[in-house]
């Protein structure tokens, strides 16, 4: 329970951080605008200052006119708390209380406070810790330090200056458009005396790369990589598979919803009765696994007691009270359904991957293949693998022993063998297209059991999410009240779930200075309570942001090792880069002879010297 109490305290504190910092960049942006309106429109500034003398005097007269002296105070400092809720939330920030107070007024000091006096200012008004101020708390804690009993009540300028007034209500000006200011105004102004950093010697250059595709298709000699026939085959191979897969998918799942009616009716009888039906959920962990996982909405309702009537009804189309064979088979047909098209949609989203694979694969071959024969030799292999970057890293990314093995010099021989099929000492296209597509098709079920893991993840969680909702159902309504979140989260499973959930509005839930606020939130038909479906849109919100978490991590994890598997390569075949940077680098710098060899910097030099000894001795004396 401390436990859970401390991450709750450390998620409303990282929340008010992120609430400050916005409002920390709001009033920097605020106080830069306002310094150049003064300066581009100062006689404007003397007007809007005028008009808040005469709104203060406005506002005296009305005030006067109240009854109490409590209502006088309120009234001047409404005004105030106001000016300084620069977000309009009814609360003032710990940064828009330093704002409010820099000046010492409200402090009845004359010179600015120093940050300890407003830290312990801040302290004494937020009285219920919460991180922000509240127009009661403030009313209080001024009412109380400034003894305003003895002193009397204030006017707006012994709180706020005119000139800050001014300030803001030009500032609005701007932002209604009244007043302008061009691109050389917003210019933002050069630091001046900033110090200049000290440059650090052979300090290196970090260089974004371009993608490994970008980069390929670069140095592509392939007008059109989808007139390819290795694209063309692979392509098609990836249709067939495709199909073969759905269809095998059909079946399996046809299969075991017969399994399941099976199950379900266990008199034998051919139809599913409502306690046949809720027995089998209670005592058959397959029947059960079947209803969260077949993607039917009106068969997820037998899992909500109160729902099970209506669903029991939607589902027995001929009204005899029990599901037929034809009923079940009607539901599992629009299961499967919603199931293919899961399939479909997951095979869209790996099309662009298989595009872009493919494309570089027909992109590689051209460029091992030097002299453009249609094969690949041992040589031209050798260099590539050996000499060529770009060529290096796609060999690193295809995840086959045969190919993979090409990068070390060791096992060169051996991995040409077993790609060599028909044995005539080259790689055909026919052999290149084998090795990509068996790479391709175990870089595709890397990424359906990613999406396999992540489905039983969100089984898993939303399982959770359920239980939590009727451990905190005290009364078995089906809805969550106050009272019963109050109660529920003390429970340490639920407390614990909340925290972790991902949704912020859940996880404050567990804060109680913050539980009325997300009830709120969570509320959307605004009735009070949290119904099942208002849950269950909290908790979707929760579990797309797991399903990014795991996804961000599984690809950093993934990056981690493809780099160190590269790093590994480059490694191999450190010499052979070596000599091809070195190599361009002459090239650049035209140090290379009429036979093609490199000249060394010292020779350039020796030469550089010759000719300028020359063109001196060629001078008339």
């Amino acid at each position: 329970e401390i436990g859970n109490i401390k991450r709750s305290e450390v998620i409303q504190k990282q929340a008010l951080a992120r609430q400050e910092l916005a409002s920390a960049v709001q009033q920097a942006r605020d106080a830069w605008l306002s310094r150049v309106l003064k300066e581009k429109y100062p006689n404007e500034l003397k007007a809007f200052e005028k008009e808040a003398n005469n709104r203060e005097s406005e506002r005296m007269k009305a005030a006067a006119q109240l009854a109490t002296r409590d209502d006088k105070l309120k009234d001047v400092l409404q005004c105030a708390f106001a000016m300084y809720d620069i977000d309009n939330s009814g609360e003032i920030d710990r940064q828009e209380f330093i704002a409010m107070m820099k000046n010492g007024l409200l402090l009845g000091v004359d010179e600015p406070p120093t940050r300890d006096e407003l830290r312990d200012a801040f302290r004494q008004v937020d009285v219920d810790r919460s991180g922000a101020v509240s127009f009661p708390e403030f009313y209080a804690w001024f009412n109380h330090s400034r003894n305003v009993n003895s002193t009397g009540v204030p006017g707006l300028d012994k709180i706020v200056p005119v000139r800050d007034r001014a300030l803001r209500d030009m500032l609005a000006a701007y932002r209604r458009g009244e007043l302008e200011l061009d691109a050389e105004d917003l210019k933002p102004p050069k630091p001046k005396g900033a110090p200049r950093r000290k440059r650090v010697k052979d300090a290196p250059v970090v260089v974004q790369k371009e993608s490994l595709a970008s980069r390929l298709a670069a140095k592509s000699r392939t007008m059109d990589t989808n007139d390819s026939v290795i694209k063309r085959r692979l392509k098609a191979k990836r249709e067939r598979d495709a199909q073969e897969k759905a269809d095998q998918l059909a079946k399996d799942f046809r299969a075991n919803c017969a399994k399941i009616f099976d199950l379900i009716d266990e008199d034998g009888s051919g139809t599913l009765s409502l306690p046949e039906i809720m027995l089998a959920l209670k005592g058959k962990p397959d029947v059960l696994r079947f209803i969260k996982t077949c993607r039917n909405p009106v068969l997820s309702e037998f899992l909500v007691p109160p729902r099970v009537q209506a669903a029991m009804k939607e589902c027995d189309t001929n009204d005899d009270g029990e599901l037929d064979r034809d009923e079940w088979k009607a539901l599992s047909d629009r299961s499967l359904e919603a199931i293919l098209e899961r399939h479909a949609l997951a095979r869209g989203n790996d099309d662009e991957f298989i595009d872009e694979f493919l494309d570089m694969a027909v992109i590689v071959y051209d460029l091992i293949d030097e002299d453009m024969n249609g094969t690949l030799s041992k040589e031209e292999l050798v260099k590539a693998c050996g000499e060529d970057e770009d060529v290096i890293e796609f060999v690193v990314k295809c995840p086959l022993p045969e190919l993979q093995d090409l990068l070390n010099p060791e096992l060169l021989d051996k991995a040409l063998s077993e790609m060599d099929t028909d044995d005539d000492g080259s790689i055909s296209k026919d052999e290149w297209t084998e090795a990509v597509g068996s790479s391709l098709t175990k870089l595709l079920d890397e990424r359906q059991k990613d999406r396999d893991a992540d489905n039983d993840f969100a089984i898993d969680f939303q399982t959770k999410a359920r239980e939590v909702f009727e451990m905190i159902d005290a009364d078995d309504s089906w809805t969550l009240d106050k009272e019963e979140l109050m109660a529920g989260i003390n429970q340490k499973r639920v407390s614990r779930f909340l925290i972790s959930c991902g949704n912020e509005h859940l996880q404050y839930l567990c804060v109680p200075a913050r539980l009325g606020p997300m009830l709120w939130e969570l509320d959307t038909s605004k009735d009070g309570i949290i119904s099942l479906d208002e849950w269950d849109s909290a908790i979707a919100i929760a579990l797309d942001k797991k399903l990014e978490q795991r996804a961000a991590a599984r690809n950093r994890d993934k990056k981690v090792a493809a780099d160190q598997r590269l790093a590994e390569a480059f490694d191999m075949n450190a010499d052979s880069l070596e000599a091809v940077r070195d190599r361009k680098l002459a090239e650049l710098e035209g140090r290379i002879d009429e036979d093609g060899n490199i000249i060394s910097q010292e020779e350039m030099d020796r030469r550089a010297e010759e000719a300028e000894i020359a063109r001196l001795r060629a001078i008339p004396r």
